[in-house]
């Protein structure tokens, strides 16, 4: 009973069981005292003779008894088979007779049995919080031991490693009775994840003291400090949002027994969400820079706190277990453009390429060019842009094209500030002649040479040459140079006149 029923209900039970019997005894003493004489000579054992010869006697058709085989029909004094045999009752009789001290001898020997058992035994531990070799979580539900039967709290000795600050308490198990069977250790401070606890208690006796003392040791563990098994973004992660949330996951959850120290290179302002299961998030308040490569490094700090407040009041040496980086999203910049400098040649058209697949919409809203020229504007690809104006270039005119601030790229990535280009367009032809105007005393076997300062079209060049007195020759070219080489020999003391009317720029 002791054991299953645990030692409180097995007391509530024995007093129960004494109180009925003292009802009991008490309802038998006031009839015994109030029933007539007549009812004091009838007995229960009488009573339960009529009903035997009851159940054992035949009754007739028309109401009158027919007495079983070797009975008296007549009612005569001949005895029933029941009468004959009456004295097999009697030693029931006789202990009915004595029914009530028997109970009450009964039930009081069992009541005192148990009793004394229950006092004079050796106690052992029936349960304990945290089960051995179990982990310590939660620091506000003290330790509990609690022992089978009542224990000697004079003898108790209770003992705790590491030793922190908190209370013993020896819990009664009825109020009215200094019977203890259950302590309990309040603690004032956690103790430091990953660390060993023993609580040891010696002089373990029953409360009156018949047994010899002994002792017993529990082993059980402070909470395990979580590892770092991913982080997101990955390590060396690229092309990542100027807004990212930073997800570390756990080994195992995370709890008050430690703090969070995260470091950000370049620096960054952060709030960290602890949200107490095996998940920490890492939300940057501002913006990141693009295309700028982070560094972040979390350490892991060790607490001892106030079970009452929370308040930290000891910290350990942390320890870092997760040094990762990864680099935002590049803003869209330009690989090429074209033309640029001087002397564009007015049929050029404006190609850009970017340095990322870009939003070609949010592009295209953003180019202008100034002076305004019109035209119309193709992709080659998702990456290079291309404007043919609609009729050539002014000459000897400077050129500013300009991307304004706000495009994005297809990875996400704006671009904060404008990106302007120049360009200046060719002016008009110019040529020059050798031998030189006003040269004298030249060869009668030389060559005319005409150097133009761009590209012409060599047709219309050589067509709108023109040289008096006429001179028969051939022309050839070497670039931009146009070279006349007479069939015959330039005549003695004769001056020469070379004319270039104006020319048409090449692909006009």
């Amino acid at each position: 009973m002791l054991y299953s029923w645990g030692f409180e209900n097995t007391m509530i039970f024995l007093a129960t069981l004494l109180i009925a019997l003292l009802v009991l005894d008490i309802y038998s003493l006031i009839k015994t005292f109030t029933s007539k004489p007549s009812e004091k000579k009838t007995t229960n054992f009488q009573g339960l003779n009529k009903f035997l010869e009851r159940l054992f006697t035949k009754k007739k058709k028309g109401g009158k008894k027919k007495p079983a085989k070797g009975g008296s029909a007549s009612g005569g004094k001949k005895e029933s088979f029941l009468s004959r045999s009456i004295f097999l009752l009697i030693p029931f009789k006789f202990l009915w007779g004595f029914r009530l001290p028997i109970i009450n001898v009964a039930l009081l020997t069992y009541i005192a049995l148990t009793t004394v058992f229950i006092f004079t035994k050796a106690p052992w531990i029936s349960d304990k919080y945290p089960e051995e070799y179990s982990v310590w979580k939660d620091y506000s539900k003290p330790i509990e031991i609690t022992f089978d039967v009542p224990i000697n709290p004079d003898r108790l000795t209770p003992n705790i490693s590491p030793d922190i600050k908190g209370e013993w308490v020896y819990q009664e198990s009825f109020s009215f009775l200094p019977l203890t069977r259950k302590i309990k250790f309040y603690p004032e401070q956690s103790i430091f994840p990953d660390t060993p606890v023993l609580v040891y208690v010696a002089g373990i006796a029953n409360h009156l003291d018949t047994t010899n003392p002994w002792e017993s040791l529990i082993e059980f563990d402070s909470p395990t400090l979580p590892e770092v098994i991913l982080t997101a973004p990955k390590n060396n992660a690229e092309n990542i949002g100027v807004e990212p949330e930073i997800d570390i996951i756990l080994s195992s959850d995370d709890g008050e027994f430690m703090d969070w120290n995260i470091q950000f290179e370049p620096e960054v302002k952060f709030q960290l969400e602890r949200q107490f299961g095996n998940k920490l998030v890492i939300r940057p308040i501002e913006k990141l820079s693009q295309d700028t490569k982070y560094s972040v490094k979390v350490t892991q700090v060790p607490v001892s706190y106030s079970v009452r407040t929370g308040e930290v009041i000891e910290r350990k040496a942390g320890n870092i277990i997760s040094d990762s980086s990864f680099t935002t999203i590049p803003a869209p910049s330009v690989e090429a453009f074209e033309p640029k400098g001087t002397g564009v040649l007015a049929a050029t058209d404006i190609r850009v390429t970017f340095d990322n697949e870009v939003i070609k919409e949010e592009v295209e809203a953003n180019f202008s060019i100034t002076p305004e020229v019109d035209g119309v504007i193709v992709w080659e690809d998702d990456k290079t842009f291309i404007f043919i104006p609609s009729s050539p270039l002014p000459k000897e005119t400077s050129f500013t094209v300009k991307f304004a601030q706000g495009f994005h790229n297809q990875l996400g990535g704006i671009v904060e500030q404008d990106l302007v280009f120049d360009f200046e367009t060719i002016g008009e032809i110019k040529a020059a002649i050798s031998p030189a105007p006003g040269s004298s005393r030249i060869k009668r076997t030389s060559n005319i040479t005409i150097t133009f300062d761009q590209e012409v079209d060599h047709a219309t060049a050589q067509a709108k040459v023109s040289i008096a007195p006429s001179v028969a020759g051939v022309f050839s070219w070497s670039g931009n140079t146009l070279t006349f080489n007479p069939t015959e020999d330039l005549s003695w003391g004769q001056s020469y006149t070379i004319s270039v009317s104006p020319v048409s720029y090449t692909h006009l």
